[in-house]
């Protein structure tokens, strides 16, 4: 992958802040500051902000800006060498217009992460570039208490709703994220990115604390940058053996029931399986490491995989829009692999992922297993997990359920 250094200025314009969900209002700022290389005078341009509530392929965001065929082919083709497909939720992507007079095309820019922008050009020649930003970063905190959603909590609380994708990935195999209620809340300490001077985005999630209706969970990030990995209060592992869910931003549409009355064909059946609603062509991941039994497509299932995990244990995920590049029967995959993506085929009424787990050749309610056991921390890492555990609980607890301190 060939990245292009990046000369950093700032220039000052006004900007129009929108989300892409009618439910989120929207902000205006001025005296926002912009990052670009230096062959392209942002002066001349228009900005509009976009912030992604959801994923969204790259594919269908170049369709909906009514670009041709032929140049989204190109673009795809060139994003695809720089594994950008998905356009991620809580990541904003800028439209330049050319201001009044001035002969130039329109373009895109998408932070793809706090140091690095992905420049689109669809015109005159269709051109996919990576920049480099210039950042520096400090340790930020915040306690909020939820009256929503969690996106609704981070937004208007001045938070980047990018941290909800770090805040899964500590706490997924303790804290259920599809069925948070109001009054669940939580404390964080992360690494916040500054360019120039103002706040652009979140880095590495350092330490967390959720008080649910559940119980209380803790993540404290250990160890150095190629080995770091998320511990509880007790120093173990939180990494468990199966996820709770196969996808990141679903909901529970349909629980395992054995009396459900069927969407479709309007008679009561088992239903055997979790039904986790979710955008068409979300990511379907692995719960677990395994082998692939079946990847294949029936009248009922749609396109759907089966994996064995164990001697005891297998998954299945069904109606799938279509496999992930390489997965076939035989395959071994790892947890948190991408196998597939949310469809609606087969028997269905809308996108989403029918999950169903089997023990011992029988169907079971996934939720209601016991089914991890927490990896324990080496002896060699216990002294420095316990000064590093001391210092995030005192941290933590200065921190005032306030949004952001």
């Amino acid at each position: 992958m060939i990245i292009f250094a990046l000369l950093v200025f700032v220039l000052f314009f006004e900007e129009n802040v929108k989300v892409l969900d009618k439910n989120i209002p929207s902000k205006n700022t001025k005296g926002g500051s912009q990052r670009a290389a230096t062959e392209i005078d942002l002066s001349q341009y228009e900005t509009e902000i976009d912030i992604f509530r959801e994923n969204i392929t790259l594919n269908n965001f170049l369709k909906e800006n009514q670009l041709k065929t032929g140049t989204i082919a190109n673009l795809l083709e060139q994003a695809d060498k720089m594994q950008l497909t998905l356009l991620r939720q809580g990541h904003e992507i800028r439209r330049l217009k050319p201001k009044p007079g001035v002969n130039e095309p329109f373009f895109f820019i998408y932070e793809k992460s706090p140091d690095t922008l992905v420049y689109i050009h669809p015109f005159p020649q269709p051109l996919v570039k990576l920049h480099l930003q210039v950042v520096e970063r400090k340790t930020a905190g915040a306690g909020i208490v939820l009256k929503n959603t969690l996106w609704d909590a981070l937004y208007n609380n001045h938070l980047n709703p990018r941290l909800i994708e770090q805040m899964e990935d500590a706490m997924k195999w303790s804290v259920d994220f599809y069925h948070l209620q109001p009054g669940d809340r939580f404390k964080i300490i992360f690494d916040e990115v500054i360019t120039g001077g103002v706040a652009t985005g979140v880095g590495q999630l350092q330490a967390i604390m959720f008080d649910t209706q559940q119980g209380q969970y803790y993540a404290f990030l250990m160890g150095e940058k190629d080995g770091e990995k998320y511990l509880d209060e007790f120093g173990r592992s939180v990494r468990r053996t199966y996820l709770k869910s196969p996808v990141k931003y679903g909901r529970i549409s349909s629980g395992y029931d054995l009396n459900r009355l069927h969407p479709v064909l309007n008679e009561v059946r088992p239903h055997f399986g979790t039904d986790y609603a979710a955008p068409k062509g979300d990511p379907i991941y692995a719960v677990s490491d395994g082998t692939v039994e079946v990847a294949t497509f029936t009248s009922n299932n749609g396109n759907y995989v089966k994996i064995r995990h164990d001697k005891v244990y297998e998954s299945q995920y069904l109606h799938m829009n279509n496999f992930a590049d390489g997965i076939t029967a035989g395959v071994q995959v790892r947890q948190g692999q991408v196998i597939g993506f949310v469809g609606e085929t087969g028997l269905a009424t809308g996108p989403h992922v029918c999950f169903r787990f089997w023990k011992n050749g029988k169907q079971v309610d996934h939720l209601k297993e016991n089914l991890n056991k927490p990896e324990e921390l080496n002896l060699q890492e216990e002294e420095q997990f316990l000064e590093k555990k001391s210092e995030f609980l005192k941290q933590l607890k200065d921190i005032t359920y306030s949004g952001r301190n």
